[in-house]
């Protein structure tokens, strides 16, 4: 993918913001592509894993870098029921 020098400076403005300190890796890696560094250099450097890399370069490539500063950890989506609504569940 060939970046604009206007991406490139998206990548350098979001590097420096102040806001966006828990997702620097991550545009960190799509910068570090722009600047034609290979997905065998970057893990290096970064220690992410060379499929992380590809996959964040992916995600970058398919929407935007509103994609990378969004917080898409799993966990458990489904809430507890509390006492009552769990015996009314199992009648």
């Amino acid at each position: 993918m060939n970046f604009t020098q206007t991406q490139i400076r998206g990548f350098k403005s979001a590097l420096k913001d102040k806001t966006l300190v828990p997702y620097h890796k991550r545009i960190q890696v799509v910068y570090f592509r722009s600047q034609k560094m290979t997905y065998k250099t970057i893990p290096e450097s970064i220690g992410f894993s060379h499929d992380t890399i590809w996959r964040l370069v992916k995600k970058y490539e398919h929407e935007d870098l509103s994609s990378l500063i969004q917080d898409t950890r799993g966990g458990c989506h489904c809430s507890y029921l509390i006492y009552e609504e769990e015996k009314s569940f199992l009648q």
